[in-house]
């Protein structure tokens, strides 16, 4: 079967296949379609952009899909897994009654995944009607991903809960190890920090704003306090700094209840089931580090932890990853990290390792650009795109 570009003189043909599917599908109780959409001016429009493909066995129409980069409005609420590079929407995507049964379903998808390959894109998106079990079946098959539900009004009514499904073509990438910055990933310690850091400098007379603040994120105590104490001529020394603030976080993680961002004790459980090791590598002090990852009770997934302090220097220089790498005997290129900051996921990349940027709740003036992947949240679709080498 192949993929052919549809010309004016097939516009006919494809409607009286789209009318039989309708009848077909209008018997088995299924209204997916209507006379708004897919219809005449719909294909029309699609024939002149170059977008609607009649799917052919030698000469004969079997089928027909409409493929572009046009996603619907009522897409616009779903979290979708995948935001790196360009994605192709499939469109009414419909088998002629007469040929179904025969394998040409999964023929035509297997088509469009080619298309995309060959056309550059990272991946396919598209929404399926919740009751029409065969087509829901196929795109699982076929390793698409539910990632949510989108309902149209316009459609008669317990007709209009479509799910939508998205694929990444990126290669499944081995991994062996991964490595989790501490604040911001595995808690959501960030705004923590920064409101008693700027609390610290009001004490001393020093007006600075959460902005200000944030530029700090994701690097060491030693490179913060001393890119301030010359900003700002801050009369106490570096030492004497550093020892109140952490005496200050220190107590205050001791005595208050934290609990981790919502999916990573799922993700570390299924982390270690895959046999795939697992680090911190944060800028925080040794000591915060293992009195947080104690008090979340999830110190026991990590083989290693290790802190800024560690190292000669802070992200985004390279320097912890490469030194949390080397502990766990893993070769860059089979490390993953997890990472919310600009200068995390710049050192991760500096490291030479794959980076998942996590755009948290409280992630403020942060750049993804540098990112592999940004997700918003943490599950187990986290690990769609890895194989563990270790796993026999």
């Amino acid at each position: 079967m192949m993929l052919e570009k549809a010309r004016y003189e097939d516009l006919q043909g494809v409607l009286d296949m789209l009318d039989h599917c309708n009848r077909v599908l209008s018997e088995k109780g299924l209204y997916q379609w209507d006379e708004k959409y897919p219809n005449r001016n719909f294909y029309e429009a699609c024939i002149e952009d170059g977008e609607l493909f009649l799917l052919k066995e030698e000469e004969h129409m079997v089928g027909t899909v409409v493929l572009n980069e046009d996603q619907d409005s009522g897409w616009s609420d779903i979290n979708w897994q995948y935001t790196q590079g360009a994605q192709l929407i499939i469109h009414a995507l419909l088998i002629d009654p007469d040929c179904q049964g025969k394998g040409y379903g999964q023929q035509a998808l297997e088509l469009c995944e080619t298309y995309a390959r060959k056309s550059n894109y990272s991946g396919i998106r598209l929404d399926a009607f919740s009751e029409n079990p065969v087509a829901l079946a196929l795109y699982v098959k076929n390793g698409y991903q539910k990632v949510g539900e989108v309902y149209f009004e316009s459609k008669p009514v317990n007709h209009q809960c479509y799910y939508c499904y998205e694929k990444e073509f990126r290669e499944r990438r081995p991994v062996e190890a991964f490595i989790f910055d501490m604040d911001g990933v595995l808690i959501d310690s960030e705004p923590l920090h920064v409101a008693m850091e700027i609390k610290m400098l009001a004490e001393l007379g020093i007006d600075i704003t959460e902005d200000e603040m944030s530029q700090f994120i994701g690097t060491t105590n030693e490179h913060m306090w001393n890119t301030l104490i010359d900003r700002y001529n801050i009369k106490k020394t570096y030492q004497e700094l550093v020892d109140h603030s952490e005496h200050v976080k220190k107590t205050y993680f001791e005595t208050e209840d934290l609990h981790p961002i919502e999916g990573i004790p799922d993700l570390l459980i299924e982390l270690k089931k895959r046999n795939i090791k697992l680090a911190v590598a944060s800028s925080s002090p040794e000591e915060h580090i293992n009195i947080i990852t104690k008090k979340l009770g999830i110190d026991g997934y990590f083989q290693i932890m290790v802190s800024g302090e560690h190292v000669a220097h802070s992200k985004p220089a390279p320097d912890i990853f490469l030194r949390a790498s080397e502990l766990l005997g893993v070769g860059v290129e089979g490390c993953v990290v997890v990472e919310d900051s600009t200068h995390g996921i710049a050192a991760a990349k500096a490291a030479g390792m794959y980076c998942i940027g996590y755009e948290g709740p409280s992630s403020v003036n942060q750049s993804y650009d540098k990112a592999d992947k940004v997700v918003g949240e943490f599950s187990n679709k986290l690990l769609i795109n890895f194989s563990p080498k270790s796993i026999n």
